[in-house]
């Protein structure tokens, strides 16, 4: 659950988390300034370097070590907070981020910022630690190298807290939590979110096209299925004679079910060769849209065939069927 802050200090918001903590069903509560799918501003750090301090435009995010914790953000190496350092900022980095700034070992390399328009910098420390990449934009884009402040003094503002409700009495404890936000902040409004579904709304815009796609899918295979059956019943009509000759010169059942669904296992195999590298080529456009995606390969195209070919072959099946276990005296004697 995220909660907004429309105003108040860090130790304002730090007592409203600790009130959120008290009440049964929160698990954990951590406070950051990222809103989820809006990537942070850049801003102007100095990073250690071979030649020296080095500029760089860097997105930064302010959290406390709860936040990292809570969203279950991974620690590749170091430390998130360092017990023996009382002054902060703690500065954390992101994978990337290390190898943007060509560090191999980026443990205590100096970094100084966010620098002002003046050239003042606004702090000065060392990494202590490293977190595993994660997305903190949606996977349209590419994972950008991240500064991360990470302290629990009240040299900034906490702009969100996140909770971790449990998920049984996930709605019940909406009310609690109000009551305790309206408690610190009377006559302000009580914003929140479900974050599942704030990541959800990232990718609106792909859920609409899949839908869309399936409902598409759904109506292609049953008028597809009601013209193969169509036409089956036709053929079988149109060579009730011919089958019937067939037998009586030695054809047996296997061999006239073969010959009825002939032609439609052979337009289906030309259709596959037509569709398939029609398909790749649209699936790779579509793919293209995402920073991090699949790739594709022969079962993707394998299966869906398969399962196309048991469907025609269950569609005109049928006839098929009844073409082969015809009675000839049955089909001859009004000729």
């Amino acid at each position: 659950m995220l909660i907004k802050f429309r105003t108040g200090s860090y130790d304002e918001h730090l007592v409203f988390n600790e009130e959120l903590k008290k009440i049964n069903g929160i698990t954990s509560v951590g406070s950051s300034s990222y809103y989820p799918g809006v990537l942070e501003t850049e801003y102007v750090f100095q990073v250690e370097s071979e030649e020296g301090m080095k500029q760089l435009l860097v997105p930064m995010m302010m959290c406390n070590a709860e936040y990292l914790n809570l969203l279950n953000i991974k620690l590749a190496s170091g430390l998130l907070v360092n017990p023996e350092r009382t002054q902060p900022p703690h500065y954390v980095i992101n994978e990337t981020a290390a190898r943007e700034f060509g560090w191999k070992d980026p443990l205590g390399k100096r970094i100084q910022g966010p620098v002002g328009g003046n050239g003042e910098v606004d702090s000065e420390g060392e990494v202590i630690g490293v977190v595993k990449d994660f997305n903190f934009s949606s996977m349209h884009s590419k994972i950008e190298p991240m500064i991360i402040l990470v302290t629990n003094s009240n040299v900034w503002t906490a702009s969100f807290s996140y909770a971790k409700l449990n998920p049984l009495h996930g709605n019940d404890l909406i009310p609690s939590i109000e009551k305790q936000y309206k408690k610190q902040w009377p006559n302000l409004p009580f914003e929140w979110e479900y974050l599942d579904a704030k990541y959800m709304n990232l990718y609106e815009q792909d859920n609409e096209m899949k839908t869309i796609f399936e409902i598409g899918l759904i109506i292609s295979i049953l008028i597809s299925c009601l013209g193969i059956f169509s036409i089956s019943a036709l053929l079988a009509t149109l060579r009730t004679k011919e089958m019937g000759i067939r037998k009586v010169v030695g054809a047996n059942s296997f061999q006239l079910f073969a010959l009825h669904i002939k032609s439609f296992v052979q337009f289906l195999l030309i259709s596959m060769v037509v569709a398939w590298p029609l398909i790749w080529y649209l699936s790779q456009q579509w793919l293209q849209n995402f920073a991090y995606h699949i790739k594709l390969n022969l079962w993707y195209f394998i299966i869906p065939g398969v399962i196309v070919f048991l469907i025609t072959f269950l569609t005109s099946g049928y006839h098929g069927i009844k073409s082969a276990l015809i009675n000839p005296v049955d089909t001859l004697k009004h000729e």
